[in-house]
């Protein structure tokens, strides 16, 4: 159902946008570390849970700690909620860290190990220049 589909999509960036605002003015544990970023929110389609990947700067122990602090918060934050979005019923949150963005950083220091690891091997061969982005 493409409805129901657009209508949980729409849920998950409103809930996604409040629970960020929601997160920097109400929330003020000090196990929370570092910058907290809402990335992405997965609502189940009865609106029952909802899984709220956050991106954290700092190390392992912050991540951890930040977690613990938003799952302890989340009967505060999903009152929050409630009086923000309308919907019938304001899904249970679970807070998890999302990893693509590390992820993604270190695919790229491997493509840019391989690509530095050729341009060695290959001093003969003509190095491909960056992307300009004033270029057209």
């Amino acid at each position: 159902m493409i409805f129901v589909n657009r209508r949980i999509e729409r849920i998950n960036f409103t809930i996604r946008k409040e629970l960020g605002n929601l997160i920097t003015t109400r929330l003020s544990d000090p196990r929370l570390a570092g910058i907290i970023s809402v990335t992405r929110v997965e609502t189940a389609r009865d609106l029952a849970n909802a899984r709220v990947f956050v991106s954290i700067l700092g190390n392992d122990e912050q991540k951890a700690s930040s977690i613990t602090a938003l799952n302890q918060a989340s009967g505060l934050l999903s009152h929050g909620l409630n009086k923000r979005v309308r919907i019938r019923r304001i899904p249970k949150l679970q807070f998890v860290v999302d990893s693509n963005i590390e992820e993604g950083s270190a695919i790229t220091k491997l493509i840019d190990q391989i690509v530095e690891k050729d341009q060695y091997n290959n001093p003969d061969k003509t190095p491909i220049p960056p992307k300009n982005s004033q270029e057209g």
